[in-house]
């Protein structure tokens, strides 16, 4: 899992990985994630979407958290869909992947919490700090 400092080196690095592949995309983050937000809100049209109440509504980085409902708008509006690997956990990761099949918004799937399942599922998964020793 990432340590201290690790976040806001990933979201730099995410942000450069989206340039690189993508261009001048338009970005959804399924899952607020501070470090990825704060790099790709610099650099990219961002939407984020949140389950988490205390998020929702709040402006982070310039841009506000929009409640989890609105995933498929967010999803369609977009170029690339930055997403939670904590999606797997509570089960909307199918959901999310049919949207961005339907709506051709390219997904990267992130986080240690869905790195077996991502492999399993040929998706693209990014997770450069993530530490297999515990």
């Amino acid at each position: 899992h990432c340590q201290e400092g690790d976040p806001e080196k990933c979201g730099n690095e995410l942000a450069e990985h989206i340039l690189d592949k993508y261009g001048e995309a338009k970005v959804a983050h399924i899952g607020y994630q501070p470090g990825h937000l704060e790099a790709c809100s610099k650099h990219f049209d961002s939407q984020v979407t949140d389950m988490n109440t205390k998020n929702i509504g709040e402006e982070k980085f310039g841009v506000k958290v929009i409640d989890a409902s609105e995933n498929e708008r967010v999803i369609k509006e977009a170029d690339v869909a930055c997403i939670t690997g904590s999606t797997i956990t509570n089960g909307t990761l199918p959901e999310l992947l049919e949207w961005c099949e339907t709506y051709e918004t390219e997904p990267i799937v992130y986080g240690v919490t869905c790195r077996g399942a991502a492999e399993i599922l040929g998706l693209e998964t990014f997770c450069p700090y993530g530490r297999d020793n515990f």
